[in-house]
């Protein structure tokens, strides 16, 4: 008896050591990116009013481009955020550096590969010509940033970096505002780019990792790492094309002044989805050292389903806030995009259903299935096209149907993600259920939301009277949400089970 109560107050103090690290490093980093991104989220105010949506429009077009310009690394990135884990966890340290040192020398190459290529193309570009010229530097640039934040999180630096978010938001705010006042579309690129720089320095000189400068490539390693990274990329290139669907299908079909207003829609859910992205990032490098030490799934098991439940009921509390709040910001601070606010709306409810993607994202990555996940993401971007051109087309629902488009195809996917995922544990059809039925079950609350709030539309009598309605609303919703707000406070089982204490 007295062995058994000894060896359980010995346990006590390392379960509580990583509940409190875990828990601490999860609330800082999301903080500090909510902060960060509430610097973003001012700039992006001042910068959609001085451009306006045409120049916004080409603003995004660039964006696109940048965007699926990243994928040049050809995911050893990616396979590097595997792998320095992974063998930190079996206590390789001669074979992590040989990871970095590799993927260092790869992308500084690869970088100036595709940089080259679209100076060039950018003689030829027309309206994109001096934007193009840009994203070549910006690439580069991107890359490096992109290598420090992998280490950062590989080695769980999380405190370091979310204090360094904090400051790279403020000074780029002040960038973004004042270049783009005085420069325009190129000012706000030139801030990119300067804040990028400023965030290597940063990184380099306050990270607690060393980084060699003169890397070197080890050959064998480049093919190991690019048949782990080149699934990784092409599943990120589905990833990407699945979520940009909507706006290439914009472009096309409804021109660059829809895809301006549209915009408010992309910055509504970027900012939303800030707070799964970075509370899971956090998880991230602790699963796969788990996972290295054994390679067991149950012991991963434990990072999977309760993050599901948990999100899904706080997550959704925060999309229906923000589902109120929409209007009131848009016809007060910017007029000139009130066509976007019900397409704003509904593209915030997919953020509930594409929470639940990075988790189970992990699983597959962890187990080497990087090919499958590709393969699961073509799937989304294949049926995100379909729809979208359905409700476009057909519908002829214009920007509103792509919206709804968005959110119908992202729950089909989360679906399909989840379902392959947990088919790993069980592959009894009502135990899927259950686990969908448990996690989609506060979509409810956000989609009574939508229709609770048009009571709460902007009337445009007066700023202080619609600003009291709307404080009204977010009242009226928290207190619909009191069961669920509660339902999470009484089970915090599931916050045990998804940090260690209960070991079903």
């Amino acid at each position: 008896m007295k062995s058994s109560t000894l060896l359980t107050f010995r346990k006590i103090p390392l379960v509580n050591n990583f509940k409190n690290s875990f828990l601490s490093d999860t609330i800082i980093f999301t903080f500090s990116n909510y902060v960060s991104s509430a610097f973003s989220f001012v700039s992006s105010f001042v910068i959609r009013k001085v451009l306006g949506p045409l120049t916004m429009g080409l603003y995004t077009e660039l964006m696109l481009i940048f965007d699926y310009s990243k994928f040049h690394n050809l995911g050893i990135i990616n396979a590097m955020e595997r792998e320095v884990p992974f063998y930190n966890g079996k206590n390789d340290l001669k074979k992590v550096e040989e990871v970095k040192k590799t993927t260092l020398a790869f992308i500084t190459l690869s970088a100036l590969n595709i940089g080259t290529i679209l100076l060039i193309i950018s003689f030829f570009g027309g309206v994109h010509r001096i934007g193009l010229r840009f994203i070549a530097l910006m690439i580069l640039v991107e890359a490096i940033v992109s290598f420090y934040e992998a280490l950062l999180q590989s080695y769980r630096n999380f405190k370091i970096w979310s204090l360094l978010l904090i400051g790279i938001g403020i000074i780029e705010v002040f960038l973004k505002v004042f270049l783009v006042i005085k420069y325009g579309l190129s000012g706000l690129l030139s801030a990119m780019i300067l804040t990028g720089i400023i965030s290597i320095a940063a990184y380099h000189l306050w990270g607690n990792f060393k980084v060699s400068f003169t890397p070197k490539i080890y050959l064998k390693e480049v093919i190991r790492l690019l048949k782990i990274g080149i699934p990784l990329i092409i599943y990120r290139i589905m990833y990407l094309l699945s979520i940009s669907i909507d706006r290439l299908v914009i472009i096309y079909f409804l021109g660059r002044l829809q895809l301006g207003y549209y915009s408010i829609a992309t910055m509504v859910l970027n900012y939303l989805i800030l707070m799964p992205k970075f509370s899971f990032k956090t998880l991230y490098p602790k699963l796969m050292e788990d996972f290295g030490k054994n390679e067991d799934l149950k012991e991963i098991k434990k990072y999977l389903i309760a993050p599901n439940k948990v999100f899904g009921c706080l997550f959704s509390v925060l999309i229906g806030l923000v589902v109120i709040i929409i209007p009131f910001i848009v016809i007060y601070f910017l007029p000139r995009f009130k066509e976007g606010i019900f397409a704003a709306q509904i593209v915030a409810l997919s953020a509930f259903f594409a929470s639940f993607i990075y988790i189970w994202n992990c699983l597959l990555i962890a187990r080497y299935e990087q090919k499958r996940l590709a393969f699961l993401y073509g799937t989304g971007a294949a049926i995100t096209f379909v729809v979208n051109l359905f409700f476009v087309t057909v519908l002829r629902m214009q920007l509103n149907g792509v919206a709804i488009a968005t959110l119908i195809s992202q729950f089909i996917f989360t679906t399909l993600l989840i379902c392959d995922g947990y088919r790993h544990y069980t592959k009894n059809f009502l135990d899927h259920l259950k686990l969908l039925f448990g996690s989609y079950l506060p979509f409810l609350w956000i989609l009574g939301t939508v229709i609770g709030a048009q009571f709460y539309y902007p009337r445009e009598i007066s700023f202080k009277s619609d600003l009291v309605n709307m404080s009204r609303g977010c009242i009226v919703f928290l207190i619909f949400c009191a069961p669920l707000i509660y339902y999470v406070i009484k089970k915090e089982r599931l916050l045990h089970y998804l940090f260690g204490v209960n070991k079903k």
